[in-house]
């Protein structure tokens, strides 16, 4: 098993265990991970339930058994590429009190074929605050170590969103800054039964609709101006997406992104979609006019 060899490879000057929630897999999972424990018994600590818990109780159990001072996530389908990922990562935080979470950038392998090797984040700022989070996640979650105890449990409506690495993020970040390791020391990897594979696009802006209006009920309205931009960003996404595919739903989804976010910062991204699915004439003919009045580059003689 990748994930747990990758782990047990850390090098460090400090101990430390992994937890493993073994949610009764169909496959040969749990015996793997009861092998694996059997051989390394003072590192490997297995939650071995009997029945199913769902992917999001699971989450919340594995989190619950940790009792580190730190607390790193891996999915079972990722893995770690440096050895020393966890030692340096754990004296960043020492040395950087103020921050709550640290993470780096990890190599994304989509197994569906849909998208070539890339490495995220591309661009990253060495601090980030929560206000950088709200919007959307920038953080691969094979790349993340927080301190623990930040927060008492996870919100019940995660299962609702069917996604818990952002959640447990802007928990985090609540309390203290993100820092940003530029190394590449992790692969995040999609395959097709995943948790955003398996999902349409529109599925996926519902989810995050959804986390957005839940987030924003609790911090109490205090970032409101926030999430009602990204869920307007969102709507604006896939109206475009349906208006370039001519989608039957298109006007649908136009109405609704136009008719979100009333704050002036949208205002061009609602010219450019109104236009756009309105009056498509008209940016054809400024994209003619545009290509029409281009300068051409001068012809330079070389004299006689």
């Amino acid at each position: 098993m990748q994930a747990l060899e990758s782990a047990l490879t850390q090098i460090t000057n400090f101990s430390f265990e992994i937890v493993v929630g073994e949610d009764c897999s169909t496959d040969t999972t749990r015996a793997i991970v009861c092998e694996y424990q059997q051989r390394y018994p003072d590192i490997i600590r297995a939650l071995l339930p009997d029945r199913n818990q769902g992917p999001f109780q699971n989450v919340i159990i594995t989190l619950s058994a940790c009792r580190g001072k730190y607390i790193a996530g891996l999915e079972g389908d990722d893995y770690w590429t440096s050895p020393d990922k966890l030692q340096r990562q754990v004296d960043f935080l020492e040395a950087h009190p103020e921050c709550s979470i640290c993470f780096h950038r990890a190599l994304m392998l989509d197994d569906t074929g849909q998208r070539p090797p890339k490495v995220i984040p591309e661009h990253a700022k060495k601090i980030s605050t929560l206000e950088d989070l709200l919007p959307g996640n920038f953080i691969p979650s094979c790349s993340c170590i927080w301190r623990r105890g930040l927060f008492e449990k996870l919100p019940d409506w995660v299962e609702e969103v069917k996604f818990s690495d952002w959640v447990i993020h802007v928990l985090n970040a609540e309390h203290g800054h993100i820092g940003f390791i530029e190394d590449c020391m992790a692969v995040y990897r999609l395959h097709p039964g995943g948790t955003w594979s398996t999902q349409s696009w529109r599925q996926v802006m519902t989810r995050w609709i959804m986390a957005y209006e839940r987030m924003n009920e609790y911090f109490d309205g205090r970032y409101e101006s926030i999430f009602k931009r990204a869920i307007f960003l969102r709507r604006y996404s896939f109206a475009i997406d349906c208006v370039d595919r001519q989608t039957p739903e298109a006007r649908e989804h136009v109405w609704n992104a136009l008719r979100s976010d009333p704050i002036l910062s949208s205002m061009p991204e609602k010219a450019i979609l109104a236009t756009k699915f309105y009056a498509p004439g008209i940016i054809r003919l400024l994209g003619g006019l545009k290509r029409a009045i281009r300068p051409r580059p001068s012809q330079v003689s070389n004299g006689d």
